[in-house]
């Protein structure tokens, strides 16, 4: 697992595919935490992830906002969903989860 502090931390999920292609591939992902960007947890998130074309894998980057507020080790969870049309595949583990550290 994944870890990001407060104090100045930058955690990561990795997306991968199986092989690189001449063709990026947008990856969905949905958000399920004990935290959120909307209290300032963390800096907001997409929703995508681009593999760039040429490559197998990309990072979502999770980056810890620093807060005055006393609030415990929080987890974020990213799962990856299928696509509206058949562009990729879903296989393998699917979520990952992120701990953003109380500082």
């Amino acid at each position: 697992m994944q870890s990001a502090s407060e104090a100045g931390g930058q955690g990561y999920v990795r997306v991968s595919r199986s092989e690189a292609s001449a063709t990026a591939v947008i990856v969905s992902y949905q958000i399920a935490a004990t935290s959120t960007a909307a209290a300032n947890d963390y800096a907001p998130l997409g929703g995508t992830i681009t593999i760039p074309a040429n490559q197998t894998t990309a990072d979502i980057l999770i980056t810890a906002i620093d807060d005055l507020r006393r609030e415990g080790t929080e987890e974020l969870h990213i799962t990856l969903t299928a696509a509206d049309q058949l562009i990729y595949v879903l296989t393998g583990t699917l979520t990952a989860e992120v701990e953003i550290l109380d500082n």
